[in-house]
């Protein structure tokens, strides 16, 4: 890894691993946000797991141009067998914290976005019955019309 060592590899992985668990964190606060139904708490939440997601990616390409610096195309796990081995149980380790929290946080995105989507069914749901509502109510009396095509009469809603 021409000008990059092994410990300075295996600090940026920790700090990949870092930001992953800060974003999976910070991913199901919006959770509870979002099943609480605050506002304002949904959007403070959004906004902190953008920054968090920020960082993630900017931990993750450190790590992958470093990785490309010295092992051009090879997987990472690839260059966890070929780091030295008193190194290899830890980076191993991060391997596998990577794999956990990638599928932790697939998790929490398709249950943010399944609470998201039912948030808007019932905001569609409610426009729906509010335009029903509106469209069907004349007030107190309504007008209606005899069966045998005679005038209309008026009949309360109330009655």
């Amino acid at each position: 890894m021409s000008g990059d060592s092994w410990e300075a590899f295996a600090a940026t992985l920790d700090a990949e691993c870092a930001a992953m668990t800060a974003l999976a964190q910070q991913t199901r606060v919006l959770t509870g946000a979002l099943i609480g139904n605050d506002l304002e708490h949904v959007e403070a939440a959004r906004r902190v797991v953008e920054d968090a997601r920020i960082a993630h990616q900017s931990a993750l390409g450190r790590r992958r141009a470093m990785q490309q610096r010295g092992f051009g195309q090879r997987t990472l796990r690839q260059v966890v067998e070929y780091a030295p081995r008193a190194l290899r149980p830890r980076l191993r380790q991060r391997i596998s914290e990577l794999a956990v929290g990638a599928a932790g946080l697939a998790i929490s995105n398709n249950n943010n976005k399944a609470l998201i989507a039912q948030g808007l069914r019932r905001l569609v749901r409610i426009a729906q019955i509010a335009q029903a509502a509106q469209e069907h109510e004349l007030g107190t009396y309504q007008r209606r019309r005899r069966r045998n095509g005679g005038s209309s009469f008026l009949v309360s809603s109330k009655a």
